[in-house]
């Protein structure tokens, strides 16, 4: 009976542990370019997955998805406080004429195609108060690969809640 209790009791204190900082799985949204759904997931104190969805509903979809390599406690006096850097790939598809769209920045003027396909490197900071929420900016130049080769400049500021 007392190992029943004890046991009982440490995941109650592990709960409002968890409560307090959340857990691994971030849900939230970015303003910027693109402004998004955004969805982390914590996969360890170092490294994590990113995910953003961005639609006009009659024009084009965004998908993202990053690797990220954190880097915990780097920041001595701000814990809270962690940079990343990251590899992803960007999606873009478009049911109308490219011209007609806000994604026309994935594509040369010459492209027809109504797809784009590039890869992206995010780098940016969160901070995770001891609350479950995170509130981070960050930057991520891109190279888009299909239809053609075409730079590209996105980023933003946002926040998630994890739970």
């Amino acid at each position: 009976m007392k190992k029943f209790a004890l046991i009982f009791v440490l995941s109650i204190l592990t709960s409002v542990a968890q409560a307090r900082t959340g857990g691994p799985v971030g849900l939230g949204i970015i303003l910027g370019e693109p402004s998004a759904l955004n969805l982390k997931y914590d996969q360890s104190p170092n490294d994590a997955f990113d995910l953003g969805l961005a639609f006009n509903f009659d024009r084009w979809v965004l998908v993202y998805g990053d690797y990220q390599y954190k880097f915990a406690n780097v920041i001595r006096p701000a814990p809270q406080l962690t940079p990343y850097l990251g590899l992803g790939v960007v999606i873009v598809a478009s049911n109308k004429s490219i011209e007609d769209t806000r994604g026309t920045r994935y594509f040369d003027s010459s492209a027809s195609s109504k797809f784009a396909l590039g890869v992206r490197v995010p780098i940016g900071i969160e901070w995770r108060p001891d609350a479950p929420i995170g509130i981070f900016a960050e930057i991520a130049p891109g190279l888009a690969v299909i239809p053609s080769t075409v730079g590209f400049f996105q980023g933003g500021i946002g926040i998630r809640y994890y739970f």
